[in-house]
């Protein structure tokens, strides 16, 4: 079997009982990078260096003992003339450059291999340490650019949580450099997993102010067992079924931070990206209102409202038509907002809030309103919260459901956007301490039916997670008792 040229140094050495010092002090080379030659980490460069394999071979022609000069003979140089120091010379400097330009080849046409790992998919050695380093290597490579990441799957495939990646992510990668990252969804596909597909959108829409998440509407299936993640400069994973009989349910993950092979894969997924609908835009909230979209909102029915930050819903036009003139100078835009403001919040059908916006509600004052944060004395509150008892009590017809923030579908620190559905329209809205940090537009018809669907999977969680009805009205009286 062919040595390696690693390999090769390190059995002449042995059979001259050599050191590897002695060897990189004749080269006038550090001892550390022999060593990595004599491992197979490194190969030497030959760049402007021609002479390196004879001076090798002069090294081990001088130093060589008399049973070295036998086991060469026996072991490679086999009727060559080994006393003969010429002769033994030119063989040594022949057999180097053959076990070498064997390594150069292997590296070349197959540098793939020397970094990439292949297992089982559930299989977790290895696994953290390779996204680890890929990760880094992507953060390493930055030309100013931003962190691009393609993902054909969930991060929350099998959580109701956010997955330890974005721990490396914001541990690895600098909190000024921005991240991209673009999410396929096959529509097909996520009606089988709505909940996984929606909990992931909620989550990561608005993660932090430095990440941008995109979703893609894409022609084709991905599932758990066969689909790519893609760290651009950095990673590859692919997930695929097996083909191998004895594995074929077994599917295999292959990993690989090769940067040609990354930036081929990354290269054609995201051509074929840029030919597909974006399936939620992020707009400027003040355009949200001369575009028409409330409006636009307002026209479908059965308003349902997912609350992440306290909003102003079914507050008296009295009190809104107040915080209007203190919050917003124009008269015709505080006119404008105004309308369309009570319009929005008078409308839902179901509203689902979390305990923890209440409680904070009735401790804080704060409230999410005309895109900025306002706070509402004891007084107002209590009005407030007296104002949303008497539309549901005299509106049997809509429905409050206070949701535990820890429950099985989407947890209060999970849900990054409060989310606004009709049968025909959607957006969301991450509301900041001073200003609205990002609102979105739901562009896809079949996206809404699944958030629909959505919204009644987490109306229909467990009484042990939720209270509605007069429970619910019951919980705010007793909240109330705190402001009164």
């Amino acid at each position: 079997m062919n040595q390696t040229f690693g390999s090769t140094l390190q059995t002449l050495l042995k059979m001259n009982h050599l050191k590897v010092g002695s060897l990189a002090s004749s080269l006038g080379y550090d001892i550390s990078y022999v060593s990595k030659w004599i491992s197979g980490a490194k190969l030497p460069s030959m760049k402007n260096n021609d002479a390196l394999m004879r001076n090798i071979a002069c090294f081990f022609t001088a130093n060589a003992t008399p049973e070295g000069k036998e086991a060469m003979e026996v072991q490679f140089f086999q009727g060559i003339p080994v006393e003969d120091e010429q002769a033994l010379e030119s063989a040594l400097e022949e057999l180097l450059s053959r076990a070498y330009r064997g390594g150069k080849q292997i590296k070349e046409e197959n540098a793939f291999l020397y970094n990439c790992l292949i297992r089982p998919k559930n299989y977790n050695g290895d696994s953290a340490s390779f996204l680890e380093e890929g990760l880094k290597q992507a953060c390493r490579n930055q030309n100013g650019r931003p962190l691009e990441i393609i993902t054909m799957v969930p991060f929350q495939m099998n959580d109701n949580k956010n997955l330890p990646f974005y721990d490396e992510l914001n541990n690895g990668c600098p909190k000024t450099r921005p991240v991209r990252i673009r999410q396929t969804v096959y529509m097909k596909g996520m009606r089988e997993h709505v909940d996984v597909y929606c909990r992931c959108i909620c989550t990561f829409m608005w993660y932090s102010e430095n990440v941008t998440y995109e979703f893609y509407d894409v022609d084709f299936d991905t599932d758990q067992s066969n689909y790519a993640f893609i760290i651009k400069d950095g990673l590859l994973i692919l997930n695929m079924g097996s083909c191998i009989t004895p594995l074929k349910n077994t599917p295999i993950c292959l990993m690989t931070s090769d940067e040609q092979t990354v930036s081929s894969y990354y290269n054609i997924i995201s051509h074929y990206l840029h030919s597909r609908q974006q399936l939620i835009y992020k707009i400027d909230p003040k355009n949200a209102y001369n575009n028409n979209l409330v409006l636009s909102f307002l026209l479908g029915k059965n308003g349902r409202y997912l609350i992440r930050d306290m909003a102003p819903i079914f507050m008296s036009s009295r009190m809104l038509c107040n915080l209007a003139e203190q919050y917003i100078p124009d008269p015709e835009t505080r006119k404008n907002y105004t309308r369309l403001s009570r319009l929005s919040f008078l409308l839902p059908k179901q509203v689902i809030i979390y305990k923890a916006v209440l409680i904070d509600y009735i401790v804080s004052g704060r409230l999410h309103i005309f895109g900025k944060t306002v706070v509402l004395t004891q007084e107002e509150r209590a009005e407030h919260l007296h104002y949303i008892l008497d539309c549901f009590r005299q509106f049997p017809g809509n429905e409050l459901i206070i949701l535990d923030d820890v429950n099985p579908i989407l947890q209060f620190q999970d849900a990054g956007v409060s989310v606004f559905l009709s049968d025909s329209a959607c957006f969301a809205i991450r509301d900041g301490e001073e200003k609205v940090d990002g609102m979105y537009h739901f562009r896809s018809k079949e996206l809404i039916e699944c958030f629909n669907q959505f919204f009644d999977h987490l109306a229909g969680v467990p009484g042990d997670y939720q209270v509605a009805g007069e429970a619910a009205f019951a919980l705010i009286g007793q909240l109330l008792e705190n402001v009164d």
